[in-house]
């Protein structure tokens, strides 16, 4: 967990309610330099929500340009995501 990272989650994203949460839970799981892999299904968790709403708004955080998703990039095949 980086606390710079989840500080700049709070203080930059423009989301809120659950693409705010989704930030902060892969920023939970990151290092200094936005970096995390956990899977779609410890995110879901965390977030309290199905794998596919998880999905879902991955998706809308992607297209705002707040993530990057690299499919397949993270250790053994896992996705890795950066927080910008």
């Amino acid at each position: 967990m980086s606390v710079s990272t989840m500080a700049a989650a709070w203080k930059g994203s423009k989301h809120g309610g659950t693409e705010l949460l989704m930030l902060l839970a892969i920023a939970d799981c990151a290092d200094d330099d936005g970096k995390a892999y956990p899977s779609v299904a410890t995110l879901a968790k965390k977030c309290r929500m199905k794998p596919r709403n998880a999905n879902y708004i991955l998706r809308a955080l992607q297209s705002s340009g707040e993530l990057q998703v690299r499919i397949g990039e993270g250790p053994y095949g896992t996705n890795l995501y950066r927080i910008n």
